[in-house]
């Protein structure tokens, strides 16, 4: 026979048991915080999702006045910004006929900046919870 007196190799049952229920435990406590971490990475995409969707018409409306400027030279020219503001307009009313989630504001803040020698709109785009201005002037 071979039995040698001595420590033996190996783990015993209480051990093993041991390290189970705490590896269990650890693996649950991780699997709780990353379950309220994974469903709250969807909300960084949709926000990204919603600021991509209002590059289009942003774009569409910043070359609008870019021809608003080589229309009226250096000099300002009343009927060119004139057409410039039909033409946001005519943009604000394709996309709210689009029936699309991307709404536009169009609104008039001379006063608010004290211009009185010219015009300046603000334009505002959004979609979901992101929201796009740009200042545009005579």
């Amino acid at each position: 026979m071979n039995s040698e007196p001595g420590p033996k190799k190996g783990f015993t049952l209480i051990e093993v048991i041991v390290t189970m229920m705490i590896v269990t435990m650890a693996g649950l406590a991780v699997f709780t915080f990353l379950r309220g971490t994974v469903t709250r990475s969807g909300e960084a995409v949709s926000l990204v999702r919603d600021l991509a969707g209002l590059r289009k018409p942003m774009e569409e409306i910043s070359a609008a006045y870019h021809d608003y400027l080589l229309r009226a030279g250096s000099s300002g020219n009343d009927t060119a910004w004139n057409a410039c503001k039909g033409d946001f307009r005519n943009i604000k009313t394709d996309y709210e006929e689009e029936g699309g989630e991307i709404t536009l504001e169009i609104e008039d803040v001379s006063d608010d900046f004290g211009a009185s020698d010219f015009e300046m709109l603000k334009v505002t785009a959004g979609k979901g919870e992101q929201t796009l201005a740009a200042f545009f002037s005579e």
